[in-house]
């Protein structure tokens, strides 16, 4: 083991995947209230250690991971999708609508799939929440990533998937 940071969670629920923040930090995030913190991996005599940069409430990440792109990770906060500084976790905005979504990132635009099946394409800009397109797509529970393969964007709730050709289209 390199290094050790404790991480107390309700429940035990560390569902979100950690980012790697080059070059030498890590943001975490879990729900139930608990929030985000980036650490900074140092070198100290020949062994490692993590020092906390900053520890927020905000980006409460549920169980979908956040995307960090440019200097700024975009993310659930519970139940609002917010855009916020990863170097100080300022919060630059933030977007309701989605409930517990998830998000992917293709082309300096976010993927987003909200809870209920609403899909949306927005900019990745942490200056305004700028959306481009929206579309219900699904009914029901949608506690799922979106998939972007071959130019094919793959979704899916609890009873169904759904395939949509996403070549030369507008959402």
């Amino acid at each position: 083991m390199f290094w050790r940071h404790p991480w107390q969670t309700s429940y035990d629920v560390n569902a979100a995947t950690p980012i790697f923040i080059p070059n030498d930090k890590v943001f975490i995030s879990s729900g139930y209230g608990v929030g985000a913190t980036v650490l900074q991996i140092q070198s100290q005599g020949g062994s490692m250690k993590v020092e906390p940069v900053w520890r927020s409430r905000v980006m409460k990440n549920h169980w979908a991971s956040s995307i960090l792109h440019q200097g700024y990770i975009y993310g659930f906060d519970d139940g609002i999708l917010a855009c916020i500084d990863a170097n100080t976790g300022e919060q630059q905005w933030q977007q309701r609508g989605f409930q517990k979504g998830s998000l992917i990132f293709a082309d300096g635009h976010l993927i987003i799939l909200g809870e209920r099946g609403n899909l949306a394409l927005a900019e990745a800009t942490p200056s305004a929440y700028k959306e481009k397109a929206t579309a219900e797509v699904l009914r029901g529970k949608c506690w799922t990533m979106p998939t972007l393969a071959g130019g094919k964007l793959y979704v899916r709730n609890q009873s169904e998937i759904l395939c949509l050709d996403m070549v030369g289209k507008k959402m």
